[in-house]
């Protein structure tokens, strides 16, 4: 009986031993270096009206640093997880991938023709448009916004286009993800 338990006690040791986890496990108290912010807010505040469906409806300046230096190209998601009650799903804003990783920031209200100049591709929003479109929640709700970025290790998201849906979007990210950052902003009128 004892050496049927310890032959599968050293069975389960040597099982859990050869596992797999598919990536490299993070050390402890290491922490990423990579930042996401906008200068026209700070993380959690209120998105001043310019940049919603209200004001000009252009994108805030975002800028980053620190991504690894193993990055090929950098994507980026903002959306409105607060509007699945409403629409019935995440809101999505603005989603941008292919970006060279020389660039370090995105102007604010950026054109097709900026993001193009960048290598980067607009996959279509959830308002149909390929192009930024601010916050514009229904009246009287105060919605968060997540804008998200991410450091990938491929020059070019594979099979990934202006049309291709966000579920699409946010696999290949996680294919080929290296680093994350993000901040929130609020807005509601």
């Amino acid at each position: 009986m004892k050496k049927t338990l310890l032959i599968l006690c050293a069975g389960l040791m040597f099982v859990a031993a050869c596992k797999d986890d598919s990536g490299p496990t993070p050390e402890p108290g290491v922490t990423s270096n990579f930042k996401f912010s906008t200068p026209a807010f700070d993380d959690g505040d209120t998105i001043p009206v310019k940049y919603s469906c209200d004001g000009a409806n252009v994108n805030p300046k975002l800028v980053w640093s620190g991504a690894p230096d193993s990055t090929k190209s950098i994507a980026i998601i903002i959306d409105d997880p607060d509007a699945v009650p409403v629409a019935g799903y995440v809101w999505n804003h603005w989603l941008l991938c292919n970006i060279l990783p020389s660039n370090t920031s995105i102007k604010e209200g950026a054109s097709t023709l900026d993001i193009g100049v960048m290598s980067g591709v607009i996959i279509k929003n959830s308002f149909g448009l390929l192009g930024y479109g601010g916050p514009c929640p229904p009246p009287d709700q105060d919605h968060t916004y997540e804008f998200k970025i991410y450091a990938l290790d491929i020059k070019v998201l594979p099979n990934i286009a202006a049309g291709s849906n966000k579920a699409q979007f946010e696999a290949a990210i996680a294919t080929h993800l290296l680093d994350k950052a993000s901040f929130t902003g609020t807005f509601s009128h």
